[in-house]
């Protein structure tokens, strides 16, 4: 196609196919090539060098390098073809539009922004549906792109990672999933990181050369595949790094080959072309051509080995002078040789304790081991006194319900005193003897309530978590209030709060935090019962009953007595339970002891070892 006006100001070599997208990449301009801080990037050749506004630190391929990647993938039309780094989607746009399809690597298409404006350009310049962007880095990126697809490319450009062996990773994992016909483009020549990838392909069978642009592009080609024909900019005073002297310049005539290796073995920058390169040079019999270009390519690598000699002479003495300067400073230092014994010893002194460490920590983790068993042990425990406190409870609801039959049983030996007609006396003191019976039962289940009541809300983890802190912060009066209140408030009169005063003592609250954290919170709430219960010197209604009987007058005497055996029997069974429940509690607390006397045994041995390590 005919060139357009916007490319008249750019080099493009002659007999290449010439493509205009500019129109598809509206942030493209010209940029300032002293903004680029990398070394290898060629200031001196004078050709346009384009950036992305937004990040005009960043190069693309000039347009002279666009135009060659174009009709190099023109010749693999249809074919498998793979880009690794795609930056703006300048390279991309050219590559997909000549090859017909492509798969891009990218990592910077992880963001969604990059990757929305990558794909918007490509839409623009017609190759939207011919590109599939891929997330991801290679080689590792190249290896599952190349199974999961089973393709094997016939055209990779590699234009990534350009530092360290980046590149040279590149090649050998394209080297590997390439087809039998194929070509692998590279870009940047100008590094040294990205020559030795066109190195080591030339090492494993591939033909090489390079392209004379501004960044100088490298191609390696097996097969049937043949490089572009290209011609350099004759406007340009073109070198080459001493690195690529070995490889051939593509379209570069044998003057001027000639011309560029007398001037690297001179010293001298280069000058505008003279005779010798128009010389007879380039009409040789076929003899002689082959002989002068055989002494080139000698020449060539000569010069190749002789700057690899010189920068390894250059590394040599550099740590000659390093260690000039080490030897200098040593012999200036005093003798270090009992400094150095003493290091040695306290060396061997950190082996052997930390043998013995080590040793002490095999024994730390045994006994940790064995504790742990323990404290399973002890859960199973737990729970075993859980369902037996279950039971308890259970038998003490019976007892209470027995407690109310005989309520019921001395109701009844009121009214029938009242019909015996029994001296109105005695009769008036065994009514007040029962109702003060009935009173003290009454007095003693609303009591019982009112202690589950206030145990169920101190027994709650955050409650003893906070008494704990306010204790911990010195503020008792603040605790004693509270626990005041709540008495109160769950039902317990005024003249027995005093006697339950002991609930705000440090020991008291964390004991019952730590009955919460290591078993349950029925297990904290059964304890506080037992020992508000204890506290209160609630009484069954024996004592109540005792009196209504010592009141009693003779006729009733065998159907009290009858009625005391009931009672005593009763009072027996529940002594029988409390004393039960207070050895489970008790067996539990002494559980709870060895647990905490195991946890300080494992802080004291683990101590000396971290003073050791210290």
């Amino acid at each position: 196609m005919e060139r357009s006006k916007a490319l008249e100001d750019d080099y493009i070599s002659p007999g290449l196919e010439v493509i205009s997208l500019d129109g598809a990449f509206p942030n493209m301009i010209v940029g300032t090539k002293s903004s680029n801080m990398w070394p290898y990037l060629r200031r001196e050749i004078g050709h346009h060098w384009y950036v992305d506004r937004r990040n005009p630190t960043v190069g693309f391929l000039s347009r002279d390098e666009a135009m060659l990647l174009f009709n190099i993938a023109r010749q693999h039309f249809g074919k498998p073809c793979l880009e690794i780094g795609c930056w703006r989607g300048w390279s991309t746009a050219h590559m997909a539009l000549g090859a017909g399809n492509l798969e891009v690597i990218d990592p910077v298409l992880a963001d969604p922004e990059f990757s929305k404006d990558v794909a918007q350009s490509l839409q623009r310049a017609g190759a939207g549906s011919s590109v599939v962007l891929h997330v991801g880095s290679s080689p590792d990126m190249v290896v599952q792109l190349s199974e999961e697809t089973g393709k094997r490319w016939s055209l990779v450009f590699i234009d990534g990672d350009h530092e360290g062996d980046a590149p040279r990773l590149d090649a050998e994992v394209v080297h590997r999933y390439a087809g039998e016909d194929a070509a692998i483009l590279l870009h940047d020549l100008t590094s040294p990181y990205v020559a030795t990838a066109l190195a080591w392909l030339r090492d494993h069978g591939w033909t090489t050369a390079i392209y004379q642009t501004m960044q100088i592009m490298g191609i390696a080609v097996r097969g049937v595949v043949k490089p572009v024909a290209h011609l350099p900019d004759p406007r340009q005073r073109w070198t080459l790094p001493r690195h690529l002297a070995s490889f051939p310049v593509i379209g570069e005539t044998r003057g001027l080959r000639l011309r560029r290796i007398v001037t690297d073995i001179e010293g001298q920058p280069p000058e505008p072309e003279t005779e010798m390169a128009n010389s007879g040079l380039d009409v040789l019999s076929d003899a002689d051509a082959k002989a002068l270009d055989a002494l080139l390519a000698w020449v060539a690598d000569s010069l190749e080995h002789r700057h690899e000699i010189a920068i390894a002479f250059d590394e040599l003495q550099a740590r000659y002078l390093r260690l000039l300067d080490r030897l200098a400073t040593r012999e200036a230092e005093p003798d270090l040789s009992q400094e150095f014994s003493r290091l040695q010893a306290k060396h061997l002194e950190a082996l052997s304790r930390g043998a013995d460490l080590e040793y002490q920590l095999d024994a730390v983790q045994s006994e940790s081991e064995a504790v742990a068993e323990q404290l399973r042990q002890e859960r199973e425990v737990t729970r075993g006194l859980v369902v037996e406190r279950d039971l308890l409870t259970k038998m003490l609801d019976r007892v209470q319900r027995k407690h109310v039959e005989v309520l019921g049983h001395l109701s009844r030996l009121q009214a029938r005193c009242s019909q015996a007609d029994v001296q109105a006396e005695p009769a008036r003191r065994i009514s007040e003897a029962l109702a003060q019976a009935a009173l003290a039962a009454e007095h003693s289940v609303e009591l019982r309530v009112a202690i589950d009541r206030f145990a169920s809300w101190m027994a709650r983890k955050r409650v003893l978590f906070g008494l704990s802190r306010r204790l911990l912060a010195g503020r008792t009066k603040e605790v004693q209030g509270l626990i005041e209140h709540n008495l109160r408030v769950s039902g317990v009169p005024d003249s027995l709060i005093p006697a339950a005063i002991w609930l705000a003592r440090m020991r008291v609250v964390l004991g019952l935090a730590r009955r919460c954290a290591l078993a349950d919170v029925l297990s904290a709430q059964g304890h506080l019962v037992l020992s508000l219960e204890r506290s209160f010197d609630i009484s069954w209604v024996g004592t109540h009953y005792a009196m209504a009987q010592g009141a009693a007058a003779a006729p009733m005497r065998t159907t009290e007595l009858n009625l005391r055996d009931q009672v005593g029997e009763l009072e027996n069974q529940l002594r029988a339970a409390q004393k039960r429940f207070a050895a489970l509690e008790a067996a539990k607390l002494a559980d709870e002891k060895a647990l905490l006397e195991a946890d300080l045994t494992i802080v004291r041995l683990q101590k000396p070892q971290e003073a050791q390590v210290s």
